[in-house]
C-alpha cells in the first residue's frame, strides 16, 4: 500500500466513512508499518504547528495503540470476507469515532499543559516511545547530498535518485546504493569534490558502491562521508562506526579512511574497521591485501589475518578470529569471552534499544554465536541460560541485573 492510500484510509477511519474491506486493508498495513508513517499523517492533519517531535511521537503512539486495541481489529488481517467485519454497522463506527476524538482531545490537552508549564517528563515520553515493538535491524539508512538534500533510503524508489558532477546515484531493488560514473562516459574529472554522507541509524545497515567501484558495508549506528567523485590525486573517506571495505584497486590513487587521529591507507584490499565513539579502541582487521595504519606518530603495516588496535596513543597488533570480526556482516553475533557490557553495546545498536545496568553487574564472560535476525527477547533468553545475568524488558529499555 502506498502512503497516499494509507493516509486516505486513516482519513476515512476518523471521518467514519470507511467500509469493512477498507478497514481490513488498514489493519493489514498497520501491522507492517511504524510510527514514522503515523507521524507524517499527524503533521498534515492533526498536529498543531507549534508542537515538537516528542509531542507528535506521543500522539502517534496513542493513536496507533488505540486503533490496534479496538475490538474490531482482533481478527486476523488479510481476510476480506471475515463475517465479523461484514457485520459492522454505522452506529459502531460513530461510537468508535467519538472515543478516538475524546482520546485525541485529551492527548492534546495533556501535552499542551506540559509544554506551557515546561515540565515535560522526559522519562515518561521515552516510555511512550518505547512501546513500539522491538524487532531486529534491517536495511535502513539516510543519504545527505552536498546540497543538503536528505533522502530516506528505506522509502526511496528503486532507480535513479539524482545526479552530482555527472555521477548518477541509483538505488537497486536489493537495497544497494550505487554511484555510477559510467552513466556519463568521457566526462572530464576536475579537482572539486561534493561531499555526500550515508548514515545508518541504530537498527540499520546498508551497502554502498562508491564512485571508484569500492564496496562498503555499513553496520548500525555508522556514518560514512565521501565525495560524489574522487579527484585524480586521492580517494579519501571518513568513517564513524563500523564498516567492511572491498577497495577497488588503483595503484595511482591510494584509498584512505580517516578515523579522526588515525588513518588507514590501502591500494586495493578487503578489511573491516570498528571505530565507534563509545568503544575504547579503534580496530582495523585485514582480510586480504595490505593496509597501513597511521596515528600518534606511529605507522603499522598489516598482513592478512592481523588486527591493529589503536588506544591510549598506541597501536598494537594481534591475530583475531576473522569469523568473529566479520560476524555482523554475515548476519550473526559472535561472542568470544566477551563481558555483558560489551555485548549490550552491540545489542543496543542492532535492536535500537536503551540499556540500563542495575547494581553491581557480574564480570562474567560469554561465548557463542547468535543469528541477528532473531528477536531481542530470544537473544536475552539465550544469554540468561548461559550465565547468572538477568534481563527485564520495559518497552524498548532493557534492564540488566544480577
Amino acid at each position: 500500500m502506498n502512503k497516499t492510500k494509507f493516509y486516505r484510509l486513516l482519513d476515512k477511519y476518523f471521518e467514519n466513512t470507511i467500509n469493512a474491506v477498507e478497514c481490513d486493508e488498514l489493519l493489514t498495513y498497520l501491522t507492517q508499518t511504524d510510527l514514522d508513517k503515523i507521524d507524517v499523517y499527524l503533521d498534515s492533519r492533526l498536529m498543531h504547528p507549534d508542537e515538537g517531535p516528542s509531542m507528535k511521537e506521543d500522539q502517534a503512539t496513542r493513536i496507533l495503540a488505540s486503533i490496534k486495541a479496538d475490538i474490531r481489529f482482533k481478527t486476523a488481517p488479510g481476510n476480506k470476507h471475515n463475517p465479523i467485519l461484514l457485520r459492522w454497522h454505522q452506529q459502531t463506527w460513530l461510537r468508535v469515532a467519538a472515543v478516538l476524538v475524546v482520546l485525541i482531545s485529551v492527548s492534546f490537552y495533556f501535552i499542551t499543559s506540559l509544554n506551557k508549564n515546561n515540565k515535560t517528563d522526559k522519562a515518561g515520553m521515552a516510555e511512550l516511545r518505547h512501546k513500539s515493538p522491538v524487532v531486529p535491524g534491517g536495511k535502513h539508512a539516510f543519504l545527505t547530498l552536498a546540497d543538503g538534500k536528505r533522502i530516506v533510503l528505506d522509502d526511496a524508489r528503486v532507480g535513479e535518485l539524482g545526479q552530482q558532477e555527472n555521477v548518477t546515484i541509483r538505488k537497486t531493488k536489493n537495497g544497494q546504493l550505487i554511484y555510477d560514473l559510467s552513466a556519463k562516459p568521457g566526462a572530464s574529472i576536475d579537482q572539486t569534490q561534493s561531499m555526500n554522507t550515508i548514515e545508518t541509524p541504530k537498527g540499520g545497515e546498508y551497502q554502498v558502491i562508491l564512485p571508484d567501484g569500492t564496496k562498503v558495508w555499513l553496520n548500525s549506528a555508522s556514518v560514512l562521508t565521501f565525495p560524489a567523485r574522487f579527484t585524480l590525486k586521492n580517494r579519501s573517506v571518513k568513517l564513524i562506526g563500523e564498516a567492511y571495505f572491498e577497495v577497488a584497486k588503483d595503484k595511482q590513487r591510494p584509498f584512505q579512511v580517516n578515523l579522526g587521529r588515525t588513518t588507514v591507507e590501502v591500494l586495493g584490499t578487503h578489511f573491516n574497521i570498528a571505530a565507534y565513539h563509545d568503544d575504547p579502541e579503534i580496530k582495523t582487521t585485514l582480510l586480504e591485501g595490505s593496509v597501513k595504519i597511521s596515528g600518534f606518530s606511529k605507522k603499522v603495516v598489516l598482513q592478512p589475518g592481523e588486527q591493529a588496535s589503536v588506544a591510549n596513543d598506541d597501536i598494537s597488533v594481534s591475530h583475531p578470529k576473522l569469523t568473529e570480526v566479520m560476524a555482523w556482516k554475515n548476519g550473526y553475533f559472535s561472542f568470544n569471552n566477551e563481558d555483558i557490557k560489551s555485548i549490550m553495546k552491540k545489542v543496543s545498536r542492532w535492536y535500537d534499544v536503551d540499556v540500563e545496568f542495575v547494581g553491581n553487574i557480574s564480570s562474567q564472560q560469554f561465548g557463542g554465536t547468535f543469528n541477528r535476525s532473531k528477536t531481542v527477547e530470544e537473544l536475552l533468553a539465550h544469554l540468561e541460560v548461559l550465565g547468572t545475568i538477568k534481563f527485564k524488558m520495559k518497552g524498548r529499555r532493557i534492564i540488566v541485573m544480577n
